[in-house]
């Protein structure tokens, strides 16, 4: 009997404590990013500055959010009296602020794998690795991966702060590109780049147009057409940033031929100009500074092997077998052009015989050629290329050199309207059918 009582208390007890439980409201969530930071001294300012703009609720919303997050001390190297101003001026403070908080939640790897992240203000930041460390803009992060319960903190050494200018206004503010500015006025583009973008503008300078023969400058600036096909050439829609470009081959410009990237001794190129100063950011996109005007090529396949006088042999061989009209249309394609020196290798007679016997010519010629635009930092990843004639030629690196078949890859990617052509030291013998 003694038992049954004990047993019945107990279970009132749990029927009471479960009654409480269940009407008790359920505690919010205090740790948002702002709560976050607000614990931590070494981000007082910050916290001053979200309360003043009115972004505190907002940053201890459901979120997610990434906050990257300058300290107290990263505040104090902004120049004396840049605080108490932005605290004045509501519109700038909300503007620098908003510049750090991109939506979404990114962890460390995230962000270091990133080359640039889309923040809340509007404009980009860039990632950038130097040394060991990682930077957004300007400022480096010390300490990642702080949690939240709406997202994650990054901390940074210094305020980043939000580009004010366009890619046109930043070009007329700086005294290296007068040049520059002129042609674009002429041609009537710059409206185009005050637009909202973004574009990636590899800009040369003036030094780098003094670099172009007497008299091209001029005669550029008479030829409008002309022009805008040499300016729209150094144009990329969308934002290229540095760690972009470096692991990209190549890409497409507003002029419609493509530009091709490099990296020697460090040095990044584009076709033959080294950029000089990478990644100035502007509110519409990105500035990458050259020292060589890029121009765009304007001969076709054909015209460009003409003009060139190691390829007389293979002129002479793709007339006869009636292949000009076709490496004269639009492609792309990639040839493959052996030199003629490469052709004084054959055996002895073996051209006069391909030159007799038009199927096996053209046979041949077609082994030479590609139905598509494969650069010389592509071929570099493939086992094997494709042609038009059907059969595929081995791709080898030996003793760092670049192999095709038996042939030495000897100069490569020039550039044409409607193609490449890499320069090689042997002629290409199809395999037996």
């Amino acid at each position: 009997m003694k038992k049954n009582r004990v047993v019945s208390l107990m279970i009132a007890l749990v029927l009471v404590f479960s009654a409480l439980f269940q009407a008790a409201p359920a505690k919010a969530a205090t740790n948002t990013i702002v709560d976050v930071a607000a614990s931590d001294p070494r981000f007082s300012t910050l916290v001053t500055a979200l309360q003043a703009a009115g972004l505190d609720a907002t940053l201890q919303g459901p979120g997610p959010f990434t906050v990257f997050a300058p300290t107290n001390d990263a505040f104090a190297k902004l120049p004396k009296g840049t605080v108490d101003a932005l605290l004045a001026d509501i519109p700038a403070l909300t503007n620098v602020l908003t510049y750090h908080v991109v939506g979404g939640s990114l962890a460390s790897g995230d962000v270091i794998s990133a080359s640039s992240v889309d923040t809340v203000q509007g404009s980009k930041a860039i990632i950038r690795k130097v040394g060991k460390n990682y930077f957004i803009n300007n400022a480096r992060i010390i300490i990642t991966d702080i949690p939240a319960d709406n997202g994650v903190i990054h901390v940074i050494n210094r305020v980043i702060i939000p580009p004010a200018k366009n890619i046109m206004e930043t070009i007329r503010e700086d005294s290296r590109f007068d040049t520059l500015e002129a042609a674009i006025d002429a041609a009537g583009l710059a409206g185009v780049l005050e637009s909202a973008g973004p574009f990636t503008l590899f800009a040369p300078t003036d030094a780098a147009f003094k670099k172009l023969p007497k008299g091209t400058v001029e005669a550029l600036l008479a030829d409008i057409p002309a022009l805008t096909n040499v300016l729209t050439y150094h144009v990329l829609a969308g934002a290229s940033f540095a760690r972009d470009v470096n692991m990209l081959i190549s890409a497409d410009t507003v002029q419609g031929s493509p530009v091709i990237f490099r990296k020697t001794d460090g040095r990044l190129f584009v076709n033959r100009s080294m950029i000089q100063r990478a990644d100035l950011l502007a509110s519409n996109g990105v500035i990458h500074v050259m020292d060589r005007v890029l121009l765009p090529p304007t001969k076709d396949i054909v015209q460009t092997l003409s003009d060139d006088k190691r390829f007389e042999t293979l002129v002479t061989a793709v007339d006869a077998a009636g292949l000009v009209g076709t490496l004269q249309g639009a492609g792309p394609f990639t040839v493959y052009a052996p030199t003629d020196a490469a052709f004084k290798k054959l055996p002895k007679g073996t051209l006069e015989a391909l030159l007799a016997d038009i199927p096996a010519l053209t046979s041949v010629l077609t082994y030479h050629v590609s139905a598509d635009e494969i650069f010389r930092g592509e071929i570099r990843m493939l086992d094997t290329l494709p042609t038009v004639n059907g059969a595929e030629i081995d791709v080898q690196i030996k003793r760092g050199r670049l192999m095709l078949n038996n042939a030495r890859l000897v100069q490569s990617d020039i550039l044409t309207t409607n193609g490449v052509i890499h320069v090689i030291d042997v002629v290409l013998l199809p395999p037996a059918p």
